[in-house]
C-alpha cells in the first residue's frame, strides 16, 4: 500500500511543492514585467512632460521677440472729410487719425 501512494518517485507532497514553485516564478514574471512597463510609461511621460516644457519655453521667448519685430499693414487706404487719405499704422495697423 505504501507503493500506491508515490507518483514516479515523488510523494504527493513533492508534486505539490513544484506546482507551488512553478506558479510563484510565474507569477513573479508577471509582476516583474507589469512593474517595468509601468517604470517605461513614467519614463515616456516625463520625457513629453520635458519636452512640452521646452515648447512652452520656446514659444513664450518668441512671443517676446515677436513685439520687436516691424509688422507690414495692408496698404488699404481711408478717405477722410476733407478728400485727404490715410494709410494704416502702428502695431495694431490702425488708421491714422484724418489730418
Amino acid at each position: 500500500m505504501a507503493d500506491q501512494k508515490k507518483i514516479g518517485g515523488f510523494g504527493l507532497i513533492g508534486i505539490l511543492i513544484v506546482i507551488a514553485v512553478i506558479t510563484l516564478a510565474s507569477g513573479g514574471g508577471l509582476y516583474w514585467k507589469k512593474t517595468q512597463n509601468q517604470k517605461n510609461a513614467i519614463q515616456v511621460g516625463l520625457e513629453a512632460e520635458k519636452k512640452a516644457e521646452e515648447l512652452i519655453e520656446s514659444l513664450n521667448k518668441k512671443q517676446k521677440d515677436f513685439g520687436n519685430e516691424r509688422i507690414a499693414c495692408t496698404q488699404e487706404a481711408k478717405l477722410c472729410p476733407d478728400g485727404s487719405a490715410v494709410g494704416r499704422t502702428g502695431p495694431n495697423c490702425e488708421f491714422a487719425p484724418c489730418p
